[in-house]
Order: C-alpha cells, then structure tokens, then sequence
C-alpha cells in the first residue's frame, strides 16, 4: 500500500486535503461559471474584467474506502432509484417537498487503483437556479464535490 500512494502522487492523482490522511481524486466535472458557482459559494466574487470564472466540481475519496469498493461486474449492486434516495437525503438544507428532481443520471465505469469501478454521477435540481452534484457509489456512499477554479490558459 505504502508504494500505491506515492504512484498515485506522481500521477497528480493524490491530494492532500487534512492532516490526518490523503484522499484521491476520483471524479472531477462538470464546470460551472461564476453564476451558478456563487449560488454554491456565496465568497466568490465575479472577475472585475467582466469575464466568467470558471470552477470544477471535483469529487475525492479515501484510499481505504477505494479499496473495498466492488469490482464492476455487469449489474450494477446498487439501483439508480437507491441512489437518486442517497444523493437527495445528502442535500443540504432538505426541501420541504421531499425529494429533489433528478436533472441528469450517469452510469459511470472507471478504472480506479487498478480495478474497474462503477458508480452514478447525479445532478439534482435544487430549485429554479440551482443544481446539486452528487457521486454514489455502489456500497451506497455519496461523495459530496468541492470547487475548484480552473486557472487561467
């Protein structure tokens, strides 16, 4: 394990994001502009040149947890419906109605620490301005995304 960490840093697929451990990166998208980003984060601030920032959701996970996640193997163990339920109970504040219409769902296969992953890529639609991004993956845990400003080309 102790050479997994250091191949996966050279890649640029390990951050650091507390001192107690490292998480890896395990999906990144989609990107917003400055609109939807500052409904996300209300500290951003637009650019004074008038040009719309851009930020990238981007969704990590432990290296453990990455571990003991199954292979994908034809059907997927957890239903679509199952994960729309988990990524609408992750929202925060919860709407009064219940649960959140489903924008976009995403069966996605990745190959993740040498195996092949499965898991739903989720956009929900919080209200009439907002969208929420989820990632569940099959044993029922939902990564929630952080923003990332895409630096300047």
């Amino acid at each position: 394990m102790k050479s997994f960490i250091p191949a996966l840093a050279c890649l640029g697929l390990v951050f650091p994001c507390s001192s107690h451990a490292e998480e890896i990166l395990f999906h990144a998208g989609p990107t917003v502009a400055v609109p939807d980003a500052v409904m996300l984060d209300p500290t951003l601030k637009a650019d004074p040149k008038g040009d719309d920032l851009q930020f990238i959701y981007e969704f990590f996970i432990s290296p453990e947890l990455l571990a003991r996640l199954p292979h994908a193997s034809g059907m997927p163990p957890l239903s679509a419906a199952k994960a729309i339920e988990l990524a609408s109970a992750s929202v925060e504040p919860k709407p009064e109605s219940g649960g959140l219409p489903v924008r976009k769902l995403d069966l996605l296969e990745d190959n993740k620490a040498g195996k092949r992953i499965s898991y739903y890529l989720i956009t929900l639609k919080v209200d009439d301005n907002a969208e929420s991004h989820r990632v569940v993956l099959m044993d029922g845990t939902v990564l929630k995304p952080k923003l990332r400003r895409i630096t300047d080309k």
